[in-house]
Protein backbone atom coordinates (compact mmCIF):
# COMPACT_ATOMS: atom_id res chain seq x y z
CA UNK A 1 0.00 0.00 0.00
CA UNK A 2 1.71 3.35 -0.79
CA UNK A 3 0.71 6.59 1.38
CA UNK A 4 -1.59 8.22 -1.59
CA UNK A 5 -3.95 4.93 -1.17
CA UNK A 6 -4.10 5.64 2.48
CA UNK A 7 -5.16 9.32 1.85
CA UNK A 8 -7.55 8.40 -1.03
CA UNK A 9 -9.36 5.82 1.24
CA UNK A 10 -9.72 8.20 4.20
CA UNK A 11 -10.56 11.25 1.89
CA UNK A 12 -13.47 8.89 0.57
CA UNK A 13 -14.36 7.80 3.95
CA UNK A 14 -14.83 11.64 4.68
CA UNK A 15 -17.00 11.93 2.14
CA UNK A 16 -19.85 10.34 4.28
CA UNK A 17 -19.59 13.39 6.62
CA UNK A 18 -22.23 15.56 5.37
CA UNK A 19 -21.39 18.79 6.90
CA UNK A 20 -18.19 19.09 4.78
CA UNK A 21 -17.95 21.38 2.05
CA UNK A 22 -14.38 20.80 1.15
CA UNK A 23 -11.95 17.41 1.47
CA UNK A 24 -8.74 17.12 0.18
CA UNK A 25 -4.90 16.21 1.09
CA UNK A 26 -3.47 18.88 3.03
CA UNK A 27 -0.65 20.83 1.00
CA UNK A 28 -1.35 24.05 3.10
CA UNK A 29 -4.53 25.11 2.20
CA UNK A 30 -5.25 27.10 5.43
CA UNK A 31 -1.87 28.88 5.50
CA UNK A 32 -3.25 30.77 2.68
CA UNK A 33 -3.77 34.64 2.98
CA UNK A 34 -7.24 33.61 2.11
CA UNK A 35 -7.54 29.62 2.72
CA UNK A 36 -7.85 27.83 -0.30
CA UNK A 37 -11.35 25.75 1.39
CA UNK A 38 -15.00 25.84 1.37
CA UNK A 39 -15.65 25.37 5.31
CA UNK A 40 -15.96 23.65 7.39
CA UNK A 41 -13.20 21.67 5.85
CA UNK A 42 -11.28 18.35 6.22
CA UNK A 43 -7.63 18.10 5.35
CA UNK A 44 -5.85 14.69 5.49
CA UNK A 45 -2.09 14.31 5.68
CA UNK A 46 0.55 10.96 6.61
CA UNK A 47 2.16 12.52 9.38
CA UNK A 48 4.78 9.37 9.99
CA UNK A 49 5.53 6.37 8.82
CA UNK A 50 7.58 3.48 10.57
CA UNK A 51 8.48 0.57 8.51
CA UNK A 52 10.27 -3.05 9.91
CA UNK A 53 11.38 -5.50 8.44
CA UNK A 54 10.12 -8.50 8.23
CA UNK A 55 10.80 -10.74 5.18
CA UNK A 56 13.82 -10.12 2.47
CA UNK A 57 11.18 -8.06 0.56
CA UNK A 58 8.64 -7.39 2.58
CA UNK A 59 7.89 -4.67 5.53
CA UNK A 60 5.39 -3.80 7.89
CA UNK A 61 4.20 0.19 8.42
CA UNK A 62 2.86 1.55 11.47
CA UNK A 63 1.02 5.11 9.68
CA UNK A 64 0.01 8.10 11.81
CA UNK A 65 -2.42 9.81 9.58
CA UNK A 66 -3.87 13.05 10.41
CA UNK A 67 -7.41 15.13 9.47
CA UNK A 68 -7.04 18.64 10.28
CA UNK A 69 -10.57 20.02 10.17
CA UNK A 70 -11.21 23.98 10.42
CA UNK A 71 -14.71 25.73 10.63
CA UNK A 72 -15.93 29.39 10.69
CA UNK A 73 -16.17 31.20 14.31
CA UNK A 74 -19.25 33.22 13.88
CA UNK A 75 -21.02 32.32 17.03
CA UNK A 76 -20.37 33.77 20.40
CA UNK A 77 -20.19 30.86 23.06
CA UNK A 78 -20.66 33.25 26.06
CA UNK A 79 -22.97 32.15 28.90
CA UNK A 80 -25.55 35.04 27.70
CA UNK A 81 -25.74 34.58 23.94
CA UNK A 82 -28.54 33.36 22.17
CA UNK A 83 -27.34 30.65 19.86
CA UNK A 84 -24.27 29.85 21.48
CA UNK A 85 -24.75 25.98 21.04
CA UNK A 86 -24.02 26.93 17.48
CA UNK A 87 -20.49 28.05 18.68
CA UNK A 88 -19.98 24.20 19.73
CA UNK A 89 -20.97 22.58 16.53
CA UNK A 90 -17.30 22.14 15.69
CA UNK A 91 -17.12 19.14 18.34
CA UNK A 92 -20.14 17.63 16.70
CA UNK A 93 -18.54 17.88 13.71
CA UNK A 94 -15.13 16.31 14.74
CA UNK A 95 -17.29 13.51 16.68
CA UNK A 96 -18.85 12.60 13.27
CA UNK A 97 -15.56 12.10 11.13
CA UNK A 98 -14.32 10.01 14.13
CA UNK A 99 -17.54 7.87 13.61
CA UNK A 100 -16.34 7.18 9.86
CA UNK A 101 -12.75 6.85 10.47
CA UNK A 102 -12.41 4.96 13.65
CA UNK A 103 -11.86 1.28 13.23
CA UNK A 104 -12.13 1.46 10.16
CA UNK A 105 -10.23 -0.76 7.22
CA UNK A 106 -9.94 -2.46 4.65
CA UNK A 107 -8.00 -6.22 3.44
CA UNK A 108 -4.84 -3.72 3.26
CA UNK A 109 -5.20 -1.38 5.90
CA UNK A 110 -5.56 -2.12 9.47
CA UNK A 111 -8.49 -0.39 11.25
CA UNK A 112 -7.76 3.01 12.20
CA UNK A 113 -7.86 3.98 15.69
CA UNK A 114 -7.65 7.52 16.79
CA UNK A 115 -4.82 8.54 19.26
CA UNK A 116 -5.19 12.29 19.63
CA UNK A 117 -7.33 15.39 19.48
CA UNK A 118 -5.33 18.77 19.47
CA UNK A 119 -6.42 22.71 18.89
CA UNK A 120 -3.99 23.97 16.76
CA UNK A 121 -3.85 27.69 16.88
CA UNK A 122 -3.89 30.15 13.78
CA UNK A 123 -5.28 33.47 15.29
CA UNK A 124 -7.73 33.77 12.43
CA UNK A 125 -11.62 34.14 12.45
CA UNK A 126 -11.67 30.00 11.91
CA UNK A 127 -11.09 27.15 14.74
CA UNK A 128 -8.63 24.15 13.45
CA UNK A 129 -8.38 20.68 15.63
CA UNK A 130 -6.47 17.93 14.33
CA UNK A 131 -7.44 14.40 14.83
CA UNK A 132 -4.57 11.86 14.48
CA UNK A 133 -5.06 7.61 13.71
CA UNK A 134 -3.33 5.02 13.62
CA UNK A 135 -2.99 2.42 11.60
CA UNK A 136 -0.64 -0.37 9.85
CA UNK A 137 -0.09 -2.21 6.05
CA UNK A 138 2.37 -4.15 4.56
CA UNK A 139 4.75 -3.31 1.88
CA UNK A 140 6.15 -5.70 -0.63
CA UNK A 141 8.83 -5.04 -2.84
CA UNK A 142 9.27 -6.11 -6.43
CA UNK A 143 12.94 -7.40 -6.19
CA UNK A 144 14.75 -9.12 -3.43
CA UNK A 145 17.71 -7.80 -1.76
CA UNK A 146 19.77 -10.79 -2.24
CA UNK A 147 19.40 -9.84 -6.02
CA UNK A 148 21.36 -6.96 -6.20
CA UNK A 149 24.97 -7.60 -6.34
CA UNK A 150 27.27 -5.32 -4.58
CA UNK A 151 29.31 -2.94 -6.81
CA UNK A 152 32.45 -2.21 -3.91
CA UNK A 153 34.74 -4.56 -4.14
CA UNK A 154 36.38 -5.27 -0.24
CA UNK A 155 40.73 -5.61 -0.35
CA UNK A 156 41.98 -7.42 2.72
CA UNK A 157 45.38 -6.98 3.15
CA UNK A 158 47.84 -9.67 3.64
Amino acid sequence: MKPQDILQTVNARLQEVEALNYIDRNWGQLEQETPAVKFPCALSDIDIIQYENTLNTAQTAECEVSVTVACLNFYNTSAKAPNKAKGYEVFDLLEAIHGVLHCFGTPELAPLTRQRLEKIETGKDYSVYRLTYKTAFVTQLQKSYNTIKPTIKLITRQ
